[in-house]
C-alpha cells in the first residue's frame, strides 16, 4: 500500500469514523468477518488477532453512544488499535496483509471503501445516511421471537383489569382493551406484577411483556422486561395504532404505556409508546415505514423529557415534519392528565396536525 502523508484534522476524522459506523456491515463482510447478531450488537471470534471464541469480538450497531465501537474481550485489542471502525480497519488490514499498517494507510483505505473526499463528508446529512445503513443492518438482524402464545392464553394468565390502575384512574374498557392486569400464575417469573403485554405488529402473538410492581410492593425492580425481550425493537401499541396512523398521515409519540392508554381514552388512537426517554434506530426504521408525515412528540414534564426532544428532534427532523407539544407543569406526564384536560388543551392540537 503507498504511502500516505497528508494530514487531516480532528474533526474531519472523527467524521469519517462516524461516516464508517453507518457501514458496519459492509466492513465486516469485505473482510469476511465472521458474526452472529444479538440485540444492538454483533459478535463472533476476534478478527484481529483470531481465535474460535464466539464472544471474544463485540461491535455496536445501533446506540447513540455506542454505535461502531468494538471490543475484543481476550485480548483487549481495540487497545492497540482504539475502539471506533477507523481502528477495527487498521487491525483488519494488518491481519490480513501480515504486516503494519500506519494510522494515515488506515485513513486512506477508509475514505476509499466509504467513497468520500474529505469536503464530501457533511454532518448535516450524516444522520440521514447513518438511519438509512442501519436499516441494511438490521434487516441481517435476527428479529425477535415472539411467544408463540396468543392473546386469550396471555389473558388466562392474568387478573384484568388490573387493580393498581384502575385506582389511578383508567377505565376498566381501556385495561381491558390492553390486556393489562395482575400475573396471578406462580409459575411465572412475572408472579405478583402488573403485566403489560406487547404483541406483533398483526396482533396475533405476544412478543414479551413488561411487569410493574403493585403499588405496596416495591422489592426489586420497578419495572422488569420478559426474559429476552428487547423493547428498543418494538413500539407499544403499534399493533392498535397503524391503521390510524396511515388514515390520518401522523403518529403521536409518548414515553410509556400510561400515556397510550390515557390518549386513547380521549379518542387519540395513532398514537405509541417508547417504552423509555429515547428513541432508537430500530424504533425510527417502524415510524418511518409507518407512512406518517408528521410526528408528534408529548414527553414527560421532566429533565429527562426534556433530554429526549433534543434526541428525537435530532435522529428525526429530516425525517418527520416534527410538532411538540408541552405537558402543563402541573402534571408529571400525559398519563397524569385527566380525559377532559387532554381534550381541551392536546386534542384540539393534534387533530389540528391530522387534518393538515
Amino acid at each position: 500500500m503507498p504511502k500516505y502523508s497528508k494530514k487531516i484534522d480532528k474533526r474531519k476524522i472523527d467524521l469519517l469514523c462516524k461516516k464508517l459506523s453507518c457501514h458496519i456491515v459492509d466492513i465486516l463482510d469485505y473482510f469476511d468477518v465472521e458474526y452472529y447478531s444479538k440485540d444492538n450488537y454483533l459478535h463472533g471470534p476476534c478478527p484481529v488477532h483470531g481465535g474460535d471464541n464466539p464472544t471474544a469480538f463485540t461491535v455496536y450497531v445501533d446506540g447513540d453512544d455506542m454505535q461502531g465501537n468494538w471490543y475484543c474481550w481476550t485480548h483487549q485489542c481495540q487497545q492497540t488499535y482504539q475502539p471506533t471502525m477507523l481502528g477495527l480497519i487498521r487491525g483488519l488490514l494488518e491481519t490480513r496483509q501480515n504486516e503494519k499498517v500506519s494510522f494515515l494507510e488506515a485513513v486512506k483505505f477508509s475514505k476509499k471503501f466509504a467513497k468520500h473526499t474529505d469536503d464530501n463528508f457533511d454532518e448535516t446529512s450524516l444522520e440521514k445516511t447513518r438511519f438509512v445503513n442501519s436499516i441494511h443492518s438490521l434487516s441481517k438482524k435476527k428479529t425477535c421471537k415472539t411467544f408463540n402464545v396468543g392473546r386469550k392464553e396471555i389473558r388466562s394468565r392474568l387478573s384484568i383489569p388490573a387493580a393498581y390502575y384502575l385506582n389511578r384512574g383508567y377505565r376498566k374498557e381501556t385495561l381491558d382493551k390492553f390486556d393489562v392486569g395482575l400475573c396471578v400464575d406462580r409459575t411465572k417469573a412475572m408472579k405478583g406484577r402488573i403485566v403489560v403485554p406487547v404483541y406483533d405488529d398483526d396482533y396475533k402473538n405476544m412478543v414479551g411483556c413488561v411487569g410493574r410492581i403493585t403499588e405496596n410492593d416495591y422489592q426489586g425492580s420497578k419495572w422488569i422486561n420478559s426474559k429476552g425481550f428487547n423493547t428498543g425493537h418494538y413500539l407499544y401499541s403499534y399493533w392498535f395504532a397503524q391503521e390510524h396512523i396511515k388514515d390520518t398521515g401522523a403518529v403521536v409519540l409518548v414515553e410509556g404505556q400510561g400515556d397510550v392508554w390515557r390518549l386513547y381514552e380521549a379518542g387519540i388512537k395513532n398514537c405509541v409508546g417508547l417504552f423509555g426517554c429515547k428513541i432508537t434506530d430500530a424504533q425510527l426504521i417502524k415510524l418511518e415505514s409507518s407512512g406518517a408525515m408528521d410526528l408528534v412528540v408529548l414527553m414527560d414534564n421532566d429533565e429527562a423529557g426534556e433530554k429526549a426532544k433534543e434526541q428525537i428532534k435530532s435522529k428525526c427532523e429530516r425525517l418527520f415534519n416534527i410538532h411538540f407539544i408541552n405537558v402543563e407543569d402541573k402534571y408529571k406526564d400525559v398519563g397524569d392528565m385527566s380525559v377532559a384536560d387532554i381534550s381541551k388543551n392536546i386534542k384540539p392540537l393534534i387533530e389540528e396536525i391530522n387534518n393538515e
